[in-house]
This record gives C-alpha cells, structure tokens and sequence, in this order.
C-alpha cells in the first residue's frame, strides 16, 4: 500500500509539471466519480472502502459547493479480542465545500468539508473462548449525521476533465439513533436475546490515511 501510494504522489507531480496554471471560471458545474481506500494511522491493512458520486459548483477559482452520494464498506477482523465477524454498510447523503490551492502548473491541493446523513448496517459476532464460553451475534441499525472532511492533489487536465487523488480523510463528530438485535449464547443455558435502543454521540477528530482516485469532467 505504501508503494501505491508513492507511485501515485509521482504520477501526479510529473503530468502537473506538463501544464501551465489552468483557472476554473465562477459557475462551472462538474460531477465526479471516486473510489478510496482508508487506513488508520497505525494499522496494518486498510480497513474501510468507499466510493462516491459528487456533483459541484464552482463558486470561485479557489471554492466549489459540492453535494454527495456515497457508499462505504468496513470489515475489520480483530482475533486477539476473539472477534470473528466486524462488518459494516454505509449510504449517505451529503453537502459541503471544497477549497483549492494552486502549486505550480495544473498541480494542486484541495481540502473539503461535508455534512452529511448516513444509514449504516453493522453485523457483529464475538466468541469468547474462556469460561464461560459466549458467542454472541448481534446487527446493528444507525441514522446518524456526520461532519467529515478530506484532502488531496488535484490536476486539471483542461477546462473539461480533471483528476484528483486523495491522500487524507477527517473524521469530525457524528450524531446518531441505533436499534440494535441481537443473541447471546452460552455454553449451559438457554439462548438469550435482546433489543436495545439508542441516541450516541462521538466527538473524537482523527485524521487517517485514505488511498483514492477520482475523475472529474466539467460543464456550463
């Protein structure tokens, strides 16, 4: 991953030494289609993949609003903690801005903050295997709103396409209702289970890496 990474930073700083600055005029629409990777500072294997459609308005040379659909996909798989099964499914809706800053050539940085409501399915299983031994299988449901951000290079081939590629990924704060189902089985007894209900809220930033590609084609 280090290496893709690399690879792609160098792609980027050859094709943006090519151009010469390209401006962006007020009112240009765009839509664009990316796909990411994320991994926490720390971890060893990527443990979220998501993908996004954005559609923007150029509000300036140096700022666009965008409005976003994005899907995000998390399977994470921890057997120190007896865990066997962490997978989550993630829709959301969102509106935010973005914001460029010229290098050299067509190269840039951008940076972006988004709201957003998302709906996401979570199933879990765990299985202790000390005494007493527990499995427990439990899907978690969660409507939440989020504030995150991202940021990247950007290369704007022309005034019709540009690439960008995103290197980091924001988490903010998060506000949230789950109903959770779920079954706990022991080794003597009966089969137990549950329902549980719940409004959360996490204000813990952190910034993680976040591998991705996206193109980019612009309109009047």
């Amino acid at each position: 991953m280090k290496h893709i990474a690399k690879i792609s930073l160098a792609f980027f700083l050859v094709i943006a030494s090519l151009g010469a600055n390209a401006q962006i005029q007020e009112g240009t629409n765009f839509i664009q289609g990316s796909a990411n990777i994320e991994q926490s500072f720390g971890q060893k294997t990527p443990q979220n993949y998501s993908g996004s459609i954005n559609w923007g308005k150029y509000i300036s040379k140096n700022s666009a609003r965008i409005w976003s659909f994005s899907v995000n996909y998390t399977d994470s798989n921890l057997p120190s903690t007896g865990l066997s099964k962490n997978k989550s499914l993630s829709f959301g809706l969102g509106k935010g801005q973005e914001f460029y800053k010229n290098i050299f050539g067509k190269f840039g940085l951008y940076g972006r903050i988004l709201g957003s409501v998302n709906y996401t399915k979570s199933d879990i299983a765990n299985i202790t295997s000390n005494d007493p031994f527990l499995f427990t299988d439990k899907t978690n449901n969660q409507i939440s709103l989020n504030l995150t951000g991202g940021a990247g290079l950007i290369y704007t081939l022309n005034d019709k396409w540009a690439f960008t590629g995103q290197l980091l990924n924001l988490n903010v704060a998060s506000l949230g209702y789950s109903w959770e189902n779920g079954s706990v089985s022991p080794n003597q007894g009966p089969v137990q289970t549950y329902t549980q209900r719940q409004f959360n809220y996490n204000f813990n930033p952190n910034i993680s890496l976040s591998y991705g590609v996206g193109i980019r084609y612009m309109f009047k």
